[in-house]
């Protein structure tokens, strides 16, 4: 869920402004580590940061490693991602968000209560609870972004290419905007 990066600062924005509670734990911090790295988004250098950032923004996300592990080997998911679910099922989250749906099938899941979602569902979910504040969010992204600026209709543009056309269709519309095409 934390690449690419217009969308890994939207969600974050959304934990930011309290819209939902964020949990990740070191091993999932290491894997975005790795991921970015590995589809060349950033350096590991920034990747690092980026993950030292998350930790230091939202320090009470971050779950206990060691319950983790006790629970891992009883997770029926896909077992590279058996620490994902283990650390749901730790902070009793009731959401994974993720674009890999395939390593978190419903058998898996249901007996914990626990649901997964794209980032695309889960923030239209998100727009659906609090239109104004999903604005709001977006808004406040272009207002920030300063290297290099982007407007709110080339977030959105991008929003809508790294999976959630709904999400920024809703946005777009409730700002009478149209969301920019990918720059040639």
């Amino acid at each position: 869920m934390l690449y690419p990066f217009t969308l890994r600062d939207t969600l974050l924005r959304f934990a930011e402004v309290e819209a939902f509670d964020l949990i990740a734990s070191e091993a999932i911090l290491n894997e975005v580590v790795r991921n970015l790295v590995a589809v060349g988004a950033i350096t590991e250098r920034d990747a690092v940061r980026l993950a030292g950032a998350i930790t230091s923004a939202f320090p009470e996300a971050i779950i206990d490693q060691a319950a983790i592990d006790v629970l891992e080997p009883a997770m029926t998911n896909d077992h590279g991602d058996r620490h994902v679910l283990a650390a749901a099922v730790t902070s009793g989250a009731k959401l994974i968000v993720t674009h890999n749906l395939r390593h978190f099938p419903a058998r898996a899941l249901a007996p914990f209560g626990i649901e997964a979602q794209t980032p695309g569902v889960f923030l239209d979910n998100l727009f659906e609870l609090a239109p104004g504040r999903a604005v709001a969010v977006v808004r406040q992204q272009s207002a920030d972004m300063k290297r290099p600026p982007r407007s709110v209709a080339e977030i959105l543009g991008m929003l809508d290419r790294s999976g959630a056309p709904v999400f920024a269709a809703k946005v777009a519309a409730q700002l009478g905007v149209i969301p920019a095409p990918r720059p040639q």
